[in-house]
């Protein structure tokens, strides 16, 4: 139903500033329901006219790459939404710093989730994601370093449950070493 709206809105003017929007409310339905080819055309047809904010949608587009798991896709938008005007940058560069981790290029990854805490020092999840990047690469005092601050502020309970385990594996170890 609502996308028929939307597709009346682009006939009406399909060179408007309301259809290109109405392209970009497309996307979001679509990607709601998992249709994410249909999505994808629909974003693009938004980014390829004026829409107010090509950040957002170039945002939307990493998250689906990333849900496809075709994570140069994803990063390739994700540079593209950090290159436009878009709030919540921090929100982005995490998602980024995602992409590298699972890519398994840590020294990104970390580069990533510092510049997310450096736009927004106060928000905490980039705290854990370091402390699992730097325990990846080895550094397990800067793991256990970043996991201490999340554990100060955090607030995800299973989260929380799997840091001090692994502090306390971390610590384990360096006992007995």
């Amino acid at each position: 139903m609502a996308i028929l709206e939307f597709e009346r809105a682009i006939q009406l003017n399909p060179e408007g500033i309301i259809a290109f929007k109405s392209y970009a409310w497309i996307g979001d339905v679509y990607a709601q329901r998992g249709q994410f080819d249909k999505a994808i055309q629909a974003y693009n047809k938004a980014i390829n006219g004026e829409i107010v904010n090509k950040g957002e949608v170039y945002q939307k587009l990493g998250r689906i790459y990333v849900q496809r798991r075709e994570f140069d896709k994803a990063i390739e938008m994700y540079k593209e939404s950090i290159e436009r005007e878009i709030n919540n940058k921090e929100l982005v560069y995490q998602s980024l710093g995602h992409c590298y981790f699972i890519k398994n290029e840590l020294d990104k990854a970390i580069s990533m989730y510092q510049k997310a805490l450096k736009l927004d020092p106060d928000v905490i999840e980039p705290h854990a994601y370091l402390g699992h990047a730097y325990l990846k690469k080895g550094m397990k005092d800067k793991a256990i370093e970043e996991y201490k601050i999340y554990l100060k502020y955090g607030k995800d309970d299973e989260q929380i449950k799997t840091i001090k385990a692994l502090i306390l594996k971390l610590n384990q170890e360096k006992s007995n070493s």
